[in-house]
């Protein structure tokens, strides 16, 4: 994880995403550990706009990683909103498809480990998204986000964050008896039902090569499935952008 007060370190005019170089960014990063919430909110849909614009990853997401899950720890308002944004940088795949892709989900599995405790945070649409950053493990960062998912979909109390992590838990357990045992299992479990939980449909028919829906705060969300307290995840083929961000 990095600091605001590193973000000066990185040339960030030699980057660049949708609309440009990437000099605006340390305002945005500096921006989310603001106390007015607008503010924080603008900076974050200002990134997903520019340095992850319609989910594709720029060199300025990928250098933005350890800022990100820094500002995840410490901001005020918008958590939620940052580690989808952190999510963001490893695209939208299953698995990177080119290399600014590549080099994002490697370093945000370099701070995975370091934000796992956000599994238990106290809002549940934290914890959701936070099993998507857990999505980018890799080499010996697995067992333990395998041990923290696992006891996340044993013991959450929301319906769609427990689905959340099944559908992670399957897509990164190398053990793909125990996967299959595990969605067998859940098949059958009464806390789940076929109008709650998509993302364990979605995982049984195709556990490994599912693309993970994303969520932008420029897009609205649905209502909550029955036994969650939290809404769904949209992605841009489930709904159309709405002129204004929510809040604004």
């Amino acid at each position: 994880m990095r600091s605001p007060e590193e973000l000066d370190t990185i040339d960030w005019p030699s980057l660049g995403h949708a609309c440009g170089n990437g000099s605006d960014v340390p305002g945005w990063i500096r921006a989310l550990y603001s106390d007015d919430r607008d503010q924080a909110h603008t900076a974050v849909v200002e990134f997903f706009g520019r340095a992850l614009d319609e989910g594709s990853v720029s060199s300025a997401a990928v250098a933005a990683v350890p800022f990100l899950a820094h500002a995840a720890m410490h901001t005020l308002h918008e958590r939620e909103a940052v580690l989808a944004a952190l999510a963001g940088c490893g695209g939208t795949g299953a698995e990177p498809a080119y290399d600014d892709e590549v080099q994002g989900c490697a370093r945000i599995a370099a701070e995975v480990t370091g934000l796992l405790h956000l599994l238990r945070d106290g809002d549940p649409l934290v914890r959701r998204t936070m099993v998507r950053v857990a999505r980018r493990a890799t080499g010996e960062t697995v067992p333990a986000v395998l041990r923290e998912l696992a006891t996340c979909y044993a013991s959450d109390p929301d319906t769609a964050v427990r689905a959340e992590a099944l559908t992670v838990l399957t897509l990164l357990d190398p053990d793909e008896d125990t996967a299959h045992r595990r969605l067998r299992s859940a098949l059958t479990d009464p806390r789940y039902r076929p109008s709650a939980p998509p993302p364990l449909w979605l995982c049984w028919n195709a556990p490994r090569r599912r693309t993970l829906p994303t969520w932008s705060p420029s897009w609205p969300r649905p209502e909550a499935t029955p036994g969650s307290t939290s809404a769904p995840m949209s992605s841009p083929r489930e709904s159309v952008p709405p002129t204004n961000a929510p809040g604004s």
